[in-house]
């Protein structure tokens, strides 16, 4: 498994190299990674196992499955092809094994505070954990002491994994800024010299056209794709791989200190990539992140020096930015580059003026790259009304469960932060990616989220279970005193 999250973090970000045509439209070197992870995990993990996770984002899935197939009942009807429905069911089965993965390494993190017995715990059925396990057989055999070492094995297997996802900002961005080298060298683009031009006349427009869109041409992509927003997907990536890694390392995993150096140097690369993208949704998202952090701390009383020290610092950097010639650029980009705004502008214009036509069946057809970049707006003209229901009740989930793990997350410790964080991005890509489909990137995210919110709701049932049985025991307090405490929200969801 070790090579194979490498191979995934490392082709994640090469989203401008096409595979060719499939049935079901061009396929790109990405999805090779996303398809092939989740069939490596599929093969490991029995059904049951999926249950947890199922359960946790049960509205979510049961909401694609139904917008699927209205999409693709809608396409029978009208004479289009099936590959919108197709691409959406194929992602929604790669979203299942991924968050598996996710929710495995979760429940069973060596930080979780509960040992051995705790995770021996929660993986035996509801009605087997109140009363101890039998000693059954001589010499060992079925006691204690041999179940514990599978468990150790899993354990180790999965801290090792752990220690893996603190090097995907490192693996990532070195692979991105890698072939994007290649790419560039390809096409003959110099980056030193538009880098230059950009900061001269402060125009962001010239870095986006020069270096991006220039250096994806020639891979096998489709005109339209690149020159559409093939950028926010690829750095997209960047901030997740950056999101991951920083749960994996609060997760109270054993870190060597070369995972720690890798961790700083991938985070630092990551925030250089994130600088450089020039991408408004994806700098929103990653901004959520620390508001997010310092929220947390607010609502727990726990702001502590280093942190105010931090968000003093970065501000400093941010005023030493904005008076320097890449400051200028970023401020441009998001306040007086309104060429994207005014595009954006005609296309909500056109898909609204599209709607007495299209808004029951769908159908409405834009120029290739086109669209109105709004999730549900794009999915209500496209394929109509049936299917803008479920893709709006997908929006509403995503938006309950962001406001919902906010707002409690002084109770969940300090791993969880960068989960809460994760969910703004496809919030934000929702609203700005059009082509009423989830992105590929956000179904991994999602699958991130949701495996450890699935993984944090049974281990709080099972530590209430447990509680209880103490409790009942007389060798520690009942669960009234827990609860009235305020210590059983906090340890249950740590």
């Amino acid at each position: 498994m070790t090579g194979a999250l490498v191979a995934f973090f490392a082709i994640l970000p090469l989203q401008w190299f096409g595979l060719g045509g499939t049935p079901l439209g061009q396929a790109r070197l990405h999805q090779v990674a996303i398809f092939g992870l989740a069939l490596l995990i599929l093969l490991q993990h029995p059904l049951r196992r999926y249950a947890p996770v199922l359960r946790t984002s049960a509205v979510f899935v049961v909401a694609n499955v139904y917008m699927g197939l209205i999409i693709a009942a809608v396409a029978v009807y009208s004479g289009q092809g099936l590959q919108a429905a197709l691409q959406q069911m194929l992602y929604l089965v790669a979203f299942a094994p991924l968050a598996v993965f996710f929710y495995r390494l979760a429940i069973g993190r060596p930080g979780d505070g509960g040992g051995r017995h705790r995770k021996q715990a929660l993986d035996r059925p509801r009605a087997a954990r109140a009363r101890p396990a039998p000693r059954q057989g001589p010499a060992g055999r079925g006691t204690g002491a041999a179940r514990a070492r599978p468990a150790g094995r899993r354990r180790s297997r999965q801290t090792h994994q752990l220690r893996v996802l603190c090097h995907a900002p490192l693996v990532l961005g070195s692979s991105l800024v890698l072939a994007l080298s290649i790419a560039m060298a390809t096409n003959g683009v110099n980056p030193a010299a538009v880098i230059g031009q950009t900061i001269a006349q402060a125009n962001p427009e010239i870095f986006q056209q020069e270096i991006y869109k220039a250096a994806f041409t020639g891979f096998g992509l489709s005109e339209d794709l690149v020159q559409g927003s093939l950028r926010h997907e690829i750095f997209g990536s960047v901030l997740l791989s950056m999101l991951i890694a920083t749960w994996a390392m609060r997760t109270g995993t054993p870190l060597t200190g070369w995972d720690r150096r890798a961790y700083l140097a991938g985070m630092g690369l990551g925030v250089s990539l994130l600088t450089l993208s020039l991408s408004r949704s994806i700098l929103i998202a990653a901004l959520v992140w620390p508001l997010v952090a310092v929220l947390r701390s607010l609502r727990r009383g726990e702001l502590t020096n280093r942190q105010i020290g931090i968000l003093f610092g970065s501000m400093g950097v941010a005023g030493v930015l904005l008076v320097s010639g890449g400051g200028r650029v970023i401020y441009n980009r998001f306040f007086t580059d309104t060429t994207g705004y005014e595009t954006r502008a005609g296309n909500y214009g056109d898909s609204i003026a599209a709607l007495p036509d299209f808004w029951v069946l769908g159908g409405y057809v834009t120029r290739p790259g086109e669209s109105s970049h709004n999730f549900l707006l794009d999915t209500l003209i496209r394929h109509g009304i049936f299917a803008a229901l479920p893709a709006a009740m997908i929006l509403l989930f995503l938006l309950f469960t962001f406001f919902w793990m906010a707002s409690r997350l002084h109770l969940f410790s300090a791993a969880m932060v960068p989960v809460v964080a994760a969910l703004a991005l496809p919030l934000v890509r929702l609203g700005t990616a059009g082509g009423g489909l989830i992105p590929p990137i956000e179904w991994v995210v999602l699958a991130f989220v949701f495996g450890v919110l699935a993984a944090s709701r049974v281990r709080t049932r099972a530590t209430a279970e447990l509680d209880v049985v103490a409790g009942q025991a007389g060798s520690e307090p009942g669960l009234d005193k827990l609860r009235s405490s305020g210590r059983f929200r906090v340890n249950a969801t740590s």
